[in-house]
């Protein structure tokens, strides 16, 4: 095992038990353990140092206020902040300890002060839906790491109110009924700034930051949660067996981001997933919706050089291959692993093959690969949904 992996400190959110810096013995079992999980998978000595090499570039561009981009830039500044603290976390640097500490806490202290009243984190920064999901899940594990109480309140009660938010903006114009049932696929999921309609991929990463949310303590209603996967499994095609979206031909993100969102609901909610709903009846979709079709369509077809913000796309359907059966987690990884390492720079960056339009660049880039080849270690909660929650 490289030194990549730093120690570090953990709070149980339910029970509020701080541990403080774990000592590398434990640090070691619990890798140990996230790599038996991971079952035959185990980092590479190559991957290692394009992490190394990768959170090196990321400190080396942050600045005195601790934000990574500059103010010359037209572009967000909170949301390349938040991937890149992500990215440390997941390589285990926390608030704490480890050797990026430091930069992850003037990070952190950066991103806090950009909050705005209303919650609305994306809109503050130009970012939208994404950026605020980035900056919700930074701040959520952020607030795992951390031992301060004065910083976990802080960290806290930005986390209250970006769920605020993240409830109010879901679309249930049409979806919103007595039993929480659709009406069609293009309601009860969360929508990306100006568009008419909900996606699938906006939608994961709203989910995945109330999951983050919700692994902090706070309460996420069951109506909502139900919401979600079941405009999720109005978009499951039974004769194709896969999940199609109008608009969107980027196949294996989108099955990602639909397999994702359920699993993440079925962590979350209480309510029985073993039917479909039927006649109005609110229960989650069925885990029977993640199809072999659907996971041999991860596994045979990448995500498209030309996407926009390619490397978080990939990451998304690592993350789904992440909770799916070995054979198929394997072939997923591989071919995702050569790919980042061979696309990497020799200043340890990654550049986008197509700019994002809030034109966030390098930094974004970097940080999405980072946390790309640091996943299989399941640092971070939101990588580990098979663990039990002892609220369950």
């Amino acid at each position: 095992m490289q030194k990549v992996f730093a120690t570090v400190g953990i709070q149980h959110r339910p029970c509020g038990i701080t541990h403080g810096c774990i000592t590398m013995l434990i640090l070691l079992g619990l890798l140990l353990s996230s790599m038996s999980a991971f079952g035959q998978i185990t980092p590479s000595p190559a991957s290692d140092r394009a992490i190394e090499k990768g959170l090196a570039f990321l400190a080396s561009h942050q600045l005195a206020d601790g934000a990574f981009t500059g103010f010359d830039e037209s572009a967000s500044r909170a949301f390349p902040a938040a991937r890149s603290l992500i990215a440390f976390m997941s390589a285990g640097h926390s608030p704490m300890s480890g050797k990026y500490s430091l930069t992850v806490r003037n990070g952190l202290e950066f991103l806090l002060r950009q909050l705005p009243e209303d919650g609305d984190f994306g809109h503050a920064d130009g970012s939208g839906a994404a950026g605020h999901a980035a900056i919700t899940i930074a701040l959520a594990q952020c607030y795992g790491m951390h031992n301060d109480p004065a910083q976990r309140k802080q960290i806290r009660e930005a986390l209250g109110k970006s769920l605020n938010y993240i409830l109010a903006s879901q679309d249930i114009t049409a979806a919103m009924q007595k039993d929480a049932a659709p009406i069609d696929a293009s309601h009860g999921g969360w929508k990306i700034d100006g568009r008419n309609e909900s996606d699938l991929t906006t939608t994961f990463w709203m989910m995945l930051s109330l999951f983050a949310i919700h692994d902090a303590g706070l309460n996420i209603p069951e109506q909502k949660i139900i919401l979600a996967t079941n405009y999720t499994a109005a978009n499951f095609k039974s004769d194709k067996k896969v999940f199609v979206e109008v608009g969107n031909a980027n196949a294996p993100a989108l099955q990602s981001a639909a397999m994702g969102i359920l699993m993440l609901g079925k962590k979350m909610s209480k309510t029985p997933i073993d039917k479909t709903p039927q006649n109005g009846a609110a229960n989650n979709p069925p885990v029977s919706m993640i199809t072999p079709e659907g996971k041999k369509m991860l596994v045979d077809r990448r995500v498209a050089d030309d996407t926009t913000d390619y490397h978080a796309a990939i990451s998304v359907v690592l993350f789904a291959g992440l909770h799916l059966d070995e054979p198929t987690l394997k072939n997923i990884w591989q071919p995702t692993r050569d790919s980042l390492l061979k696309k990497q720079l020799e200043d340890g960056s990654w550049t986008p093959p197509k700019s994002p339009p809030i034109g966030t660049g390098s930094i974004l880039a970097t940080a999405s690969a980072v946390l790309t080849l640091s996943m299989p270690q399941r640092v971070l909660p939101i990588f580990q949904l098979s663990r039990r929650d002892s609220r369950e």
